[in-house]
């Protein structure tokens, strides 16, 4: 009887650490396939008054001086939180969760401050990081069950 209940506690902390990491990637994957679609292809049209069409968010955001500083946080970001679920899910450590959490609220911070610019673009990354950051802290307990 008890090796039952320790091998089904086994099967769970591996698919809470299986899910862990395949919700961490998906969080980078998403939003760098986003920083992707903001550099290159066409989001939206504005048509103004004097004429001019901007092509894409990216001629936009470039035209207003905050994409330099978009490009490098969110990319960063995304990277981090990738490699701290890698990190996390490996070896179970407390600094790598504490990483991951960190670059998570700093993505939320992140998409918040430019929501309105091209932040919306990263909502469905950060909600997979979130994700990531609560399936860190489950398997543990799983484990000690």
């Amino acid at each position: 009887m008890d090796r039952t209940v320790l091998s089904i506690n086994l099967n769970a902390r591996t698919t809470l650490r299986l899910a862990e990491l395949v919700m961490g990637l998906a969080a980078a994957v998403v939003g760098l396939t986003a920083l992707y679609n903001l550099l290159f292809g066409p989001t939206f049209v504005i048509v103004r008054q004097t004429g001019r069409v901007p092509g894409s968010l990216f001629d936009e955001l470039h035209n207003t001086g905050t994409f330099p500083a978009l490009l490098v946080g969110f990319g960063i970001v995304f990277a981090v939180i990738a490699i701290s679920a890698l990190a996390h899910t490996a070896s179970g450590r407390n600094a790598s969760r504490i990483v991951l959490w960190l670059a998570t609220l700093t993505l939320v911070a992140l998409t918040a401050i430019w929501y309105f610019d091209a932040g919306l673009f990263f909502v469905p990354g950060a909600a997979l990081a979130l994700a990531a950051c609560v399936l860190s802290l489950t398997w543990k307990r799983a484990a000690s069950r």
